[in-house]
């Protein structure tokens, strides 16, 4: 069902007669990121028809990273990317600073990924354990630059025509993504204290 939707809105996003901007490539990034995470639970679901009680904890952190870290707020932006600049009255967006922050959040994720998926085959290592940590770390550094590039904390570029509509809408979403940042970096902490062989932290 998610390959059709997928298919469909590539089609879309193909023949559109508007310019081909960072956004897409966000976007592209949450549906991977959502069809990985089904295959993923597939896997999860093959094992409990093999016997297992519950999914494996590794196996089950990879596949809600994915679909939290890797669909939703990907795709999340991808939204704010295309709609804000001009619903929210914001200052032009820094779009020299979109690729290298994308790449970040893409190389962040998969390394918190992959570190979960190492734990599952191999069960807890240091290595896994720092991979996380550092895919984690990647993750809030690209997010807090993929919100300086929006510039969604700055001063609006002008007075709204609807300032009862932008003004709530734009203090609304600052404070949905700053919450989004808190939880980056408590992830990245949390790992990090893993890490450093300090517990083990269920996420």
């Amino acid at each position: 069902g998610v390959v059709a939707i997928v298919a469909a809105l590539a089609r879309v996003a193909r023949a559109t007669v508007q310019p081909r901007r960072g956004w897409l490539l966000v976007a592209g990034l949450g549906f991977v990121s959502l069809l990985l995470s089904l295959a993923l639970g597939a896997w999860g679901a093959a094992l409990l028809a093999g016997g297992r009680r519950v999914v494996p904890a590794p196996l089950d952190e990879a596949i809600v990273h994915l679909q939290v870290f890797g669909f939703a707020v990907s795709v999340a932006l991808a939204v704010s990317l295309q709609v804000f600049p001009r619903f929210l009255v914001l200052q032009p967006t820094r779009a020299g600073a979109l690729p290298p922050a994308l790449a970040g959040y893409a190389l962040g994720l998969a390394a918190a990924t992959a570190s979960r998926l190492l734990e599952q085959g191999a069960g807890p290592s240091p290595a896994s354990d720092w991979l996380w940590a550092a895919g984690a770390w990647l993750e809030l550094g690209s997010l807090a630059t993929l919100l300086w590039a929006l510039r969604l904390y700055h001063p609006p570029a002008r007075p709204s025509n609807t300032p009862s509509v932008t003004n709530p809408t734009r203090r609304w979403f600052r404070m949905a993504y700053g919450w989004l940042l808190v939880g980056a970096t408590l992830l990245a902490l949390l790992a990090t204290r893993q890490a450093l062989g300090q517990g083990a932290v269920a996420v």
